[in-house]
């Protein structure tokens, strides 16, 4: 790069990679370094991901960030505005806003390679019967209302599971679905 430059908000870009419930906008991205927004609306989850050859530092501007990751995705982390987070190259991982404010996050990446790939069909199958699983466990028994829920979760369990074994097209949408809600 020869010149200083300035990027102002509208010349920010959407025309980069994207996750299922997260809104990114790239600033800068040349060889090896990727900058720029990421905003999730409050409630919101998004898709299981990973930035496979790329190292991860955002910024919490406003919201609040809880990331989830490890295996089953077991693990988590939150933060909040003020704070920094650090992703490693090749964790898979969701976010999540559980504030009532949207998140914005200023990420930085380091590294080469697709700024942002969807987790594999292993991957999403193994974090989306960890969910499943978790949800299950947390309905009380005793209830009718979690005896019907429970069922539905099995149910959904077994589509996914089954989609992904196919390799039906129709599995990234199951699984978006169990991510969360698609952008209005």
């Amino acid at each position: 790069m020869e010149n200083i430059l300035r990027i102002r908000p509208e010349d920010r870009t959407q025309e980069t990679d994207q996750t299922a419930g997260m809104i990114r906008e790239a600033a800068i991205h040349f060889e090896g370094v990727w900058a720029g927004y990421a905003r999730v609306p409050p409630g919101w989850t998004t898709g299981w991901h990973l930035h496979e050859n790329w190292n991860t530092i955002a910024y919490v501007r406003s919201g609040a960030i809880r990331l989830d990751f490890g295996p089953g995705g077991t693990e988590s982390v939150e933060a909040e505005p003020g704070d920094f987070v650090f992703v490693p190259k090749g964790m898979t991982h969701r976010e999540s806003n559980p504030s009532a404010d949207e998140q914005v996050l200023i990420v930085f990446r380091i590294g080469v390679g697709p700024a942002a790939t969807e987790a594999t069909r292993k991957e999403v199958a193994d974090q989306v019967d960890q969910v499943l699983k978790d949800l299950g466990e947390r309905l009380s028994k005793d209830s009718p209302v979690g005896d019907e829920v429970a069922k539905a979760l099995d149910k959904a369990a077994k589509e996914v599971t089954e989609s992904l074994d196919a390799e039906k097209p129709e599995a990234t949408q199951v699984v978006t679905n169990v991510a969360g809600p698609e952008p209005a």
